[in-house]
């Protein structure tokens, strides 16, 4: 799967040490999955998917499998969006579900920044 040789190339020797392959490997399952379900994922450029979409992590956030339960989330918010309204309602969801709060000095991961009602993050 190209999306896993990718991700693989590109993230830091360390990680590939730290967590499992079947972590990658989930990253890329998803990767594929949202730009064949979105219309607007699919027409990004290669080299727009892999940097914002496809790659692990944006800074040195601790890395988790979140991105189903995310997607599940969202999904029905997005079907039939373009991507400036795709991008909208991600923001919208966010300003109702997600408080950052700065903890340490690592930035912090998408499973501790979402601060569900249930208090039970994915």
């Amino acid at each position: 799967m190209k999306e896993l040789r990718y991700i693989l190339a590109t993230v830091p020797p360390s990680d590939l040490g730290e967590y499992p392959l079947e972590l990658f490997a989930s990253f890329a399952r998803h990767g594929r999955y949202v730009r064949e379900k979105f219309s607007w994922c699919r027409e990004l450029s290669e080299d727009f998917f892999r940097q914002y979409v496809l790659a692990p992590r944006i800074n040195t956030e601790e890395l988790c499998d979140c991105r189903g339960f995310f997607c599940q989330q969202l999904e029905p918010r997005l079907e039939g969006l373009s991507l400036h309204d795709a991008i909208l309602e991600v923001n919208r969801w966010c300003a109702e579900h997600v408080t950052y709060r700065s903890t340490d000095d690592r930035t912090s991961g998408p499973g501790a920044t979402w601060v569900p009602v249930s208090r039970n993050p994915p």
